[in-house]
């Protein structure tokens, strides 16, 4: 079973990592400087300027989707969907 939405949501969030990652190291090097006061501002640009693109739910029925595939079930039910 593939289905295009959680497909293209999976490689969404790896990009989404991919770049958090990267912009962390600009964090650790601030730390690594002991610049406190960049590190604090960094962070709440980070929150600001790039949240995590996915809701809760979605993440829910990504990974019921995701135990569905490796199964190799037809569909997936998600109960408890926020």
């Amino acid at each position: 079973m593939t289905n295009t939405f959680f497909e293209e949501m999976k490689e969404a969030g790896y990009a989404y990592q991919k770049a958090k990652d990267k912009r962390l190291e600009t964090r650790t090097e601030l730390i690594k400087a002991d610049k406190w006061d960049e590190v604090r501002a960094f962070d709440e640009k980070e929150k600001a300027e790039h949240p995590f693109p996915f809701t809760k739910g979605a993440m829910k029925a990504l990974q019921a989707y995701r135990n569905t595939t490796q199964r190799g079930c037809d569909s997936f039910e998600v109960d408890d969907l926020p």
